[in-house]
């Protein structure tokens, strides 16, 4: 495998002048920068992360920063798709995750500040998007290395995502292939994350185009079936899309008894094995959470790219 030494050889160049035009030095020129890394590009270099660790004394651990989650709450096999596509990636450039998982945001904060002062990481992929987010806020003053999965309001953080809105909107088409839609209930969580307005705003955005007046039921562990039930019987929808598999299977669980209403045309974001097992006719828009996880590391250490939409599939 070519070395940077070799890289600076063929770029006519010093080690050290080669070593921060890859890392795009402000004080090396342009022109440097362009003919260093083309020549990088053109002999296969790849940089040593390990020995860039050890040399900054700095751990070879990637912080994996999940949201705030209740002890009771239902593991999301979104997250846990992530992880797989993080571990797989990270295997590949000799690093390994150091996971944050709390249950309050005072001590999510905490972890992180330890993982920082005491195991020396520098590098982390949050798991989720808020404004005003302590987490996020630490990770940004103290310049560490970070990238969020999901859009953030601040437009300078570095990201990976789907685009919710277009998927939203593909997947009410998709509805629209099953049957006419006259009264289309969207299903969501109560929390209201950033990711599930997104697709609430691609819901409303198509049922729009259709002249057409949808609902929102917000789910939160104290909704009764009592509730959800009066909802049914005033609204009748006629196709339901849902923001996640694990808010379509809290709703079934509430409408147990109305098997009219778990034949309704149905699509929901996340392709889990969850859903395949209900054995319920339920077309699943897949965001391909594994790519997203390996796209994050990938991301992590390119600092020269500040985004990545990763493609979603409806199936």
């Amino acid at each position: 495998m070519p070395t940077i030494k070799e890289v600076a050889q063929a770029a006519g160049v010093s080690v050290s002048t080669a070593s921060r035009a890859l890392k795009n030095h402000p004080r090396i020129s342009a022109t440097t920068i362009e003919r260093v890394q083309a020549v990088a590009k053109q002999i296969g270099y790849q940089p040593n992360l390990s020995a860039q660790a050890l040399a900054q004394g700095e751990a070879r651990s990637v912080g994996v920063i999940f949201p705030v989650t209740a002890t009771t709450a239902p593991a999301n096999p979104f997250h846990l798709d992530l992880v797989r596509g993080i571990n797989m990636a990270l295997q590949g450039v000799d690093r390994m995750m150091s996971v944050a998982i709390c249950q309050s945001s005072d001590e999510l904060l905490a972890n992180v500040v330890q993982m920082v002062e005491r195991g020396n990481v520098r590098h982390f992929i949050v798991l989720y998007t808020a404004e005003h987010d302590p987490v996020i806020e630490y990770l940004s003053q103290h310049d560490l290395n970070f990238v969020v999965v999901g859009t953030p309001v601040d437009t300078t953080i570095r990201f990976i995502d789907n685009d919710n809105l277009a998927a939203a909107v593909a997947g009410v088409e998709t509805l629209l292939q099953t049957a006419p839609i006259k009264r289309p209930l969207y299903i969501r969580s109560q929390a209201n994350w950033p990711y599930e307005q997104a697709r609430e705003a691609g819901f409303r955005q198509a049922i729009n185009q259709l002249v057409v007046t949808g609902r929102v039921l917000a789910l939160d562990p104290t909704t009764t079936p009592t509730e959800v039930n009066n909802l049914l019987t005033e609204y009748q929808p006629d196709a339901l899309m849902s923001a996640d598999d694990i808010e379509l299977l809290s709703f079934y669980n509430l409408v147990a008894h109305q098997q009219m209403v778990r034949d309704l045309p149905t699509i929901c974001f996340n392709n889990s094995r969850l859903i395949q097992l209900t054995g319920l006719p339920v077309r699943r828009i897949d965001l391909r959470p594994k790519e997203i996880g390996q796209a994050a590391v990938e991301l992590l250490f390119d600092l020269t790219t500040n985004r990545r939409i990763v493609d979603f599939k409806i199936v």
